[in-house]
């Protein structure tokens, strides 16, 4: 097998698979040969920019199927489900999405000095707001409302922050 062909392989796992298989025993970058730092991070940006597209893609479907229970909620003649809905249901992420809405943005406007750090950062922020909504009760009911509301919090952000996750830890100082 080629050096180049071995690259391509290389390439596309990480492209594909989002597996990163980093730096050999030498320093360089598997697959090696000059450039392959400034491949690596073109190909961070690449992976960022699609992880980040699809983040705000779940963000505005979970925001929008909590709209829609809080609404269900706020017409009933139930005064405890009116409560729920004027006390916003958005309050289910506690207070993780701002600071992880503002951390993922940290690591966009990064420059490649900062980057470690603000990616290990929001790396953090990132599993919190992973274990909230894995452990935390007022998700798992909104998410099995009886009221025939389809709201997935669980089945759709938690791949997503995984996927953030992964791509942070790749960087991460």
């Amino acid at each position: 097998m080629t050096d180049l062909q071995a690259l391509a392989k290389r390439e596309w796992i990480e492209r594909v698979l989002g597996v990163p298989l980093g730096a050999t025993a030498d320093g360089t970058h598997a697959g090696g040969g000059p450039g392959a730092d400034e491949a690596e991070d073109a190909d961070f940006a690449t992976r960022w920019k699609a992880a980040m597209a699809a983040w705000q893609s779940g963000i505005e479907t979970v925001d929008g199927q909590i709209e829609q229970l809080g609404r269900h909620l706020g017409g009933s003649d139930d005064e405890r489900l009116r409560g729920i809905a004027e006390k916003g249901l958005n309050a289910i992420t506690g207070n993780h999405k701002v600071k992880v809405m503002a951390a993922l943005l940290g690591v966009t406007q990064a420059s490649p000095t900062d980057l470690p750090a603000r990616a290990a950062k929001a790396e953090g922020l990132v599993l919190e707001f992973q274990d909230h909504l894995l452990r935390d009760a007022r998700v798992a009911a909104c998410d099995s409302n009886p009221f025939g509301i389809n709201v997935a919090v669980c089945a759709t952000l938690v791949p997503l922050l995984g996927r953030l996750e992964t791509l942070l830890a790749s960087v991460a100082g």
